[in-house]
């Protein structure tokens, strides 16, 4: 008789099985967000991330011709989204120096106390309601103090000039330090949108910042 034959073993086979995502959330959230100021990274992931959404620009002028501009077009990083072809709208020249710069250190302010609050900045020099979505800030705190909201709206004008005193006591000092640099960077801000507020029908800026998603 002869011994049994052995078959030759064969190579594994390799499959690329895709993690999937918890029940109902998006892939964009179970990645760790990275850091807004992190170019690199930000190119390769801009569109899974909500990096891009941290800063958000409306512009349309009299003719009615405008465009959206994300943080990767404020900041500089021109990363093209998938799917976009031919050349991307640029921003308008006057936007791109000290503007880009103070949108960038509002952005670490604000997220330097992610650990106290998330931050909503929204300035529209063409907005008259005198409220905190036209201009000024909503702070959704992540502890309760008190009576105090969990959710407050502040008008850019209080804000700016001090009127605004947070749960007073009760708030570590890198907020404040935090607060006072926030509202130096308002006017480098504002002064650039104003101009354009002249010739366009549209000029709305604002600024969110996101918890990091954790993968689980």
């Amino acid at each position: 008789m002869h011994p049994p034959h052995e078959a030759t073993p064969m190579p594994p086979r390799l499959y690329l099985v895709p993690t999937p995502a918890p029940t109902g959330a998006r892939r964009s959230q179970t990645l760790r967000a990275l850091p807004a100021t992190d170019t690199a990274s930000r190119r390769g992931f801009g569109a899974l991330l909500p990096t891009r959404q941290r800063l958000k620009l409306e512009l349309r002028d009299g003719d009615g011709r405008g465009g959206v501009f994300s943080a990767d077009d404020i900041l500089g990083a021109g990363a093209r989204r998938h799917g976009e072809h031919g050349p991307r709208m640029r921003l308008p020249e006057s936007l791109e120096g000290s503007f880009a710069d103070a949108a960038a250190h509002c952005l670490a302010a604000a997220e330097s106390v992610l650990d106290l609050h998330r931050t909503r900045l929204y300035l529209d020099p063409l907005d008259r309601s005198g409220t905190a979505r036209g201009n000024g800030l909503l702070i959704e705190w992540r502890q309760p103090h008190g009576d105090a909201p969990m959710i407050e709206s502040v008008p850019l004008d209080a804000f700016c000039s001090g009127l605004w005193h947070p749960r007073a006591g009760a708030l570590p000092p890198h907020h404040g330090a935090a607060l006072v640099e926030l509202a130096a960077c308002m006017p480098r801000l504002l002064q650039p949108l104003t101009a354009l507020a002249a010739s366009h029908s549209r000029v709305r800026f604002a600024l969110r910042t996101f918890d990091a998603p954790r993968i689980a």
